[in-house]
């Protein structure tokens, strides 16, 4: 019994463990980091629309077609008023309050006592930050404007509380809104 050497046989390697899942784990947080990172991006990057107007106290340039020379005989056709493109930032961004305001004053004729209540209360709000925007110099007009209409929704609040009809109060509120466009557009 001199050289009994073991008889060698082969045999298969066990397989080694599996990684699919892993490999599924890692694309899966993958592609939900860059979900999160688009939808911050969508909400954060700014949009192609206009730029929200900033108050920086000088007036932006009006560009003008009248002639430079005022007439000798007042015309008695009225001034046209000047159009969107032509008021100064601030003035714009009021102005497009106020016709957001108008739709506003629309609805709450067709709407619940408790949603209108609620709505002219975001109106009345607006009202005050107008208020607060406009410059003091050159718009004393639509100072006295933007009481008036604070004081048609403090009427329409009135009437909406005490249950009688709205229309002709939030016909006024409308009314005022116009006199307030006109004045900013002096």
């Amino acid at each position: 019994m001199s050289d009994e050497q073991p008889e060698l046989r082969w045999a298969p390697i066990p397989p080694g463990p599996r990684r699919g899942a892993r490999v599924w784990l890692v694309v899966g947080l993958a592609l939900g980091v860059a979900i999160v990172v688009a939808v911050l991006l969508a909400f954060l990057l700014p949009r192609g629309g206009p730029a929200a107007p900033e108050s920086t106290g000088t007036p932006a340039p009006v560009s003008s077609t009248a002639p430079a020379t005022p007439s000798a005989a007042p015309s008695s056709q009225p001034t046209p008023s000047p159009s969107p493109s032509e008021l100064t930032p601030a003035k714009q961004a009021v102005d497009d309050r106020l016709l957001s305001a108008l739709s506003d004053l629309e609805s709450i004729e067709t709407t619940s006592p408790d949603l209108a209540l609620s709505i002219v209360a975001e109106l009345q709000d607006q009202a005050q930050r107008i208020s607060d925007s406009l410059p003091g110099a050159g718009v004393t007009d639509a100072h006295a404007e933007v009481e008036a209409y604070s004081s048609s929704l403090d009427d329409l609040v009135e009437s909406l509380q005490s249950g009688t009809d709205v229309s002709a109060r939030a016909e006024t509120a409308r009314n005022a809104i116009a006199d307030l466009r006109d004045a900013l557009r002096r």
